[in-house]
C-alpha cells in the first residue's frame, strides 16, 4: 500500500527567535529538524546577534529552513514575525538554547487531532549548558501543572502566574493569530499573555512525558531570578490581568468564580464582584488590580448607578478602605 503523499504546505511550523546562543542555536535547531514528524517548516529569526549565532544557522543545510537576519536586536518582535510568515496549520514555538525529544511534534500533532484543544505542550526537563540534567536550578518545580479545564488553567494564571513552557507550545495558528499573537510590550510574561487568551478560546492540554528540555545556563536566561526581573515580571502581570476583563476572556469569569460571579450578571456587576474580590487579597498585586479596576467602573458612565443599585452604596465605602490598605502591602 503507498503512503499518502505529504501536505503541500507544511502542517507545523515551528518558529525559533535566536539571540547571541552560538553554543547551543545547533543543538536546538537539529532538535526540530530530526523530529520523528517531518511535515514542518522551521522559521528561525536572528534578533541582531552580535555573535556567530546566524551564521552557525546558515550552516544548516535542510530545505525546510529558512533564515531571517534582523540588524538590529529588538528593533522588531521576532515571534510576531516569524507568525506573519508562517504558513502550517499548527505553530510551534522553540528557544534557541532549548531541546526537543525527537517525538514531540508527533505526540502533540495527535493531541491536537482533539478539536477542543487549542494549544498543547509537553513537561519540561531542566538541563545545564552541557545538556546534563540540572534539577537544583532556580527553574525546579515550574511547569508541573496539568489541569482539565479552560477555567482551572486561566484561574491558575490569575491567581500564580505562568505554568506552561513557550518552548513545549504547540498551537492552532487560527487561535494564535485570532487572539492578536504575542504582545510586544511584554517581554518576560508575552507569553502567559498569550496562554491567558488562547484559554478564553479551548482547552491547554499536556502531554505527560518530559519532551521538551529547557536550558538554564547561570543568569544568561531572560527570566532568570533578580530583583529587577521580579519587579518587571510584577509590573507585566498587572498587565496581564487586565485580560481578564476583556474577550475571549471574560466570558469565562463565572466558570473561574462559580458562586461569586454567574452568566446571568450585567458586566458592571460582574466586574464589581470581581475587583472586591481582589480587594480581598493578600498580595499587593490583585489588590492594586482591583482597585484599578473598580476606578474604571465609577468612571464608566452609568456603571456607578447600576453597581450600587444591586450591591449598596456601602460598596463604595468597601473601595475606599481596600483603596486605605494598598500601601500596607508589600510585593514581597
Amino acid at each position: 500500500m503507498s503512503l499518502p503523499a505529504p501536505p503541500r504546505r507544511p502542517l507545523v511550523s515551528v518558529v525559533l527567535p535566536s539571540f547571541n546562543h552560538e553554543d547551543f542555536v545547533e543543538a536546538a535547531v537539529r532538535s526540530v529538524l530530526e523530529q520523528s514528524y517531518e511535515h514542518l517548516e522551521l522559521l528561525v529569526v536572528d534578533d541582531g546577534s552580535t555573535d556567530a549565532t546566524p551564521d552557525v544557522v546558515a550552516g544548516i543545510d535542510d530545505p525546510r529552513l529558512t533564515l531571517v537576519r534582523l540588524p538590529t536586536n529588538r528593533a522588531t518582535h521576532p515571534r510576531n514575525l516569524a507568525l506573519e510568515r508562517a504558513t502550517g496549520a499548527l505553530v510551534a514555538f522553540q528557544n534557541s538554547d532549548d531541546v526537543w525529544h525527537r517525538d514531540k511534534l508527533a505526540a502533540q500533532v495527535e493531541a491536537l487531532a482533539d478539536r477542543d484543544v487549542v494549544a498543547s505542550f509537553t513537561r519540561v526537563k531542566i538541563i545545564d549548558g552541557s545538556g546534563a540534567p540540572d534539577p537544583g536550578t532556580w527553574a525546579a518545580g515550574l511547569f508541573t501543572h496539568e489541569l482539565d479545564s479552560p477555567a482551572a488553567w486561566l484561574c491558575r494564571f490569575f491567581d500564580d502566574g505562568n505554568d506552561l513552557c513557550v518552548s513545549s507550545a504547540v498551537c492552532r495558528r487560527a487561535a494564535v493569530m485570532r487572539v492578536g499573537a504575542f504582545d510586544p510590550s511584554l517581554f518576560h510574561l508575552s507569553d502567559l499573555d498569550l496562554w491567558v487568551r488562547l484559554a478564553g478560546l479551548g482547552h491547554l492540554q499536556v502531554v505527560p512525558r518530559e519532551l521538551t528540555s529547557m536550558r538554564i545556563v547561570g543568569d544568561r536566561n531572560v527570566s532568570a531570578p533578580s530583583e529587577a526581573t521580579l519587579r518587571r515580571s510584577l509590573r507585566e502581570h498587572a498587565q496581564v490581568l487586565e485580560r481578564f476583563t476583556q474577550p475571549p476572556v471574560y466570558r469565562r469569569l463565572p466558570e473561574m468564580f462559580p458562586g461569586l460571579l454567574d452568566d446571568t450578571m450585567r458586566r458592571p456587576l460582574r466586574l464589581a464582584l470581581l475587583a472586591r474580590h481582589c480587594w480581598e487579597r493578600r498580595d499587593a498585586l490583585h489588590r492594586e488590580f482591583g482597585d484599578r479596576l473598580f476606578t474604571r467602573l465609577l468612571q464608566t458612565p452609568g456603571y456607578r448607578e447600576r453597581i450600587t443599585k444591586r450591591l449598596g452604596t456601602h460598596i463604595i465605602a468597601e473601595f475606599l478602605q481596600a483603596r486605605g490598605r494598598l500601601e500596607m502591602v508589600t510585593h514581597g
